[in-house]
């Protein structure tokens, strides 16, 4: 008598939100149609969560802003990206909820295991095709002629650091290796990570997963600063002031080493040190809610080709003004205020994102996805 394999609801809706989160590169705009569905879907049967969240009407303060700022700025931004605000609005309400509830019914062992299965299956074929590309010599200095499972390297990028979080957060051994060998493997995917990064030419990338496994392997005292939540918002702040410093930083022997001579890259940050003196005048005509989700202000400056600010609380600014900034820096600090857990790699992770928001845009859905497993997940480390 055969054995009749039982699919849980909730594990196919943890499948939604997460390919909704990191939607694999399909021809068209057809991928904003299905993580809309995906997002609606998801909010419809986590809605009655809503009331169980600790300081909801907080948490829901930025997706807010973002709605009104593109409604104030549908004319210049249009109805596609208006549109696209609102999902993305609902996509963060969704992590929230849906994960807040996924915790109370199958709890934080399972939603890690499930979640580290979905990115070992995003990080094997995104490699494996990077690696296809390269063995194939498809693979070109022009990454925009080339297609990546994830839609750009960035995205790839970012995979690899996520993936990195959820199995050092997951991972305790199976039946070929023990738990002892963790952090060899640990050790292996990070430098497996950073060559995939090399290969396809993200430094930040590299950088990132670096100071993400070097933060792992320090004692946890330095990483539970961020479960202080006035400290993680001066933190985040500080990420943002430290551009109008950054010419002083990189006079620094140490710092120029780094990137000439290691990350081969140029001293001008290619051209962002010039784009950040060019920041103050935006940043201040911002107004309350900003140019809009797609709006893409720094772009008016015409310099060296940049769509964004090329910094993360910057560019929340600039898209979604004062109010939208104030909402995100409560979420982060909501966020850390009603953590109860501690998982060293999703802490290391969180500190390792606000390190590359000096000089990237990754305050997006992604980060807000650690910020949710930051605040709701109960247990502590095994």
């Amino acid at each position: 008598m055969s054995s009749k394999i039982k699919i849980n609801k909730y594990d196919i809706q943890l499948l939604l939100l997460w390919f909704a989160l990191f939607p694999i590169d399909i021809p068209g705009k057809i991928v904003y149609f299905i993580q809309a569905i995906f997002a609606i879907i998801i909010f419809i049967n986590a809605f009655g969560e809503i009331r169980k969240v600790p300081m909801f009407p907080l948490v829901c303060l930025f997706p807010l802003a973002i709605i009104v700022s593109c409604v104030t700025n549908r004319n210049t931004i249009l109805l596609t990206q208006t549109l696209r605000g609102f999902i993305y609005a609902l996509l963060i309400i969704d992590l929230y909820i849906f994960i807040h509830k996924y915790i109370r019914v199958r709890g934080d062992k399972e939603l890690l295991h499930n979640l580290y299965a979905f990115s070992k299956v995003y990080f094997i074929l995104s490699s494996a095709w990077i690696l296809v590309l390269c063995i194939t010599m498809r693979m070109t200095e022009n990454l925009d002629q080339v297609y990546l499972v994830l839609g750009g390297k960035f995205n790839t990028a970012y995979l690899m650091l996520i993936f990195l979080i959820l199995f050092y957060s997951s991972w305790n051994g199976n039946k070929i290796l023990s738990r002892n060998w963790k952090s060899g493997i640990f050790f292996v995917l990070a430098l497996f990570s950073i060559i995939i990064c090399q290969i396809i030419h993200v430094s930040t990338g590299i950088v990132a997963i670096s100071v993400f496994y070097i933060l792992v392997v320090m004692p946890k005292e330095f990483l539970k600063s961020i479960n202080n939540p006035i400290l993680l918002v001066v933190i985040i702040v500080t990420s943002m002031i430290t551009v109008f410093f950054i010419s002083f930083i990189l006079k620094q022997p140490f710092i120029q080493n780094l990137i000439v001579n290691i990350l081969h890259e140029d001293l001008s940050l290619t051209g962002r040190i010039e784009l950040y003196k060019l920041l103050s005048p935006l940043l201040l005509k911002s107004g309350a809610w900003g140019g809009g989700f797609g709006s893409y202000v720094a772009a008016q400056l015409g310099y060296h080709g940049w769509y964004n600010a090329q910094n993360g609380l910057a560019e929340v600014i600039l898209t979604y003004g004062y109010c939208g900034t104030i909402g995100f820096l409560l979420l982060c600090y909501v966020s850390s205020l009603k953590s109860k857990g501690y998982y060293k790699a999703l802490n290391a992770g969180i500190f390792t994102f606000i390190l590359i928001a000096i000089v990237e845009v990754p305050f997006d859905a992604r980060f807000i996805f650690l910020l949710a497993l930051f605040m709701l997940l109960e247990k502590k480390e095994v």
